[in-house]
């Protein structure tokens, strides 16, 4: 029963949105689905290593620098080639506010 409200309540939502129709030169209809994305900071840097012993990721950068008030923040992850498991054997993060 949980799964019919679900569904039906879905299928309320994706019928209540309004969507364009475009159509392509040999008849095939499209919908115009509108995307919002957000602006990525150029100071975000994402770094891959892979050595002898593993693999290791990085992600850092600017998250918000708005008057006077910014916010960084950086994660890593690695993962060795001998260890068991799909589990990183490191990872963690870091968050600096300034103002």
């Amino acid at each position: 029963m949980k799964y019919v409200v679900c569904i039906g309540l879905c299928l309320a939502v994706v019928n209540g949105m309004p969507f364009e129709v475009a159509e392509y030169k040999e008849g095939e209809q499209y919908y115009m689905v509108p995307l919002s994305r957000t602006r990525r900071s150029p100071q975000s840097q994402t770094g891959v290593d892979v050595n002898k012993q593993g693999v290791s990721l990085n992600h850092g950068g600017n998250i918000l620098d708005r008057n006077g008030h910014t916010l960084d923040g950086s994660a890593y992850a690695s993962k060795g080639y001998h260890s068991p498991g799909l589990r990183p054997d490191a990872f963690g993060g870091q968050v600096n506010y300034n103002h």
